[in-house]
């Protein structure tokens, strides 16, 4: 699997990231992208834990759908929260 740093994207380099990484999702209203769990972490560089224990926080926004039964994520709000939470890289 290919490897994609990121960093705070707008939608259209969100897009494009979900391309790279072989996004197969749905877009749905007015073009919000929804990211599943795992897929979150990846586009993340993080685990599914991670995004969790975010969400517990309330530093991360996540919706259930389909009945309750299965959580998505909002690109725009996972796009938020990694600009919320800069980590300092060492040169």
């Amino acid at each position: 699997m290919r490897r994609v740093r990121v960093t705070p994207l707008n939608d259209q380099r969100l897009r494009q990231l979900a391309t790279v990484i072989g996004f197969t999702g749905e877009v749905y209203r007015g073009n919000v992208l929804w990211f599943t769990p795992k897929l979150a972490a990846q586009c993340c560089q993080v685990d599914v834990v991670t995004l969790r224990r975010a969400v517990q926080r309330g530093d991360l926004k996540a919706f259930k759908v389909n009945g309750g039964t299965r959580i998505r994520y909002r690109a725009v709000d996972l796009d938020a929260w990694l600009e919320a939470h800069p980590v300092e890289v060492a040169s």
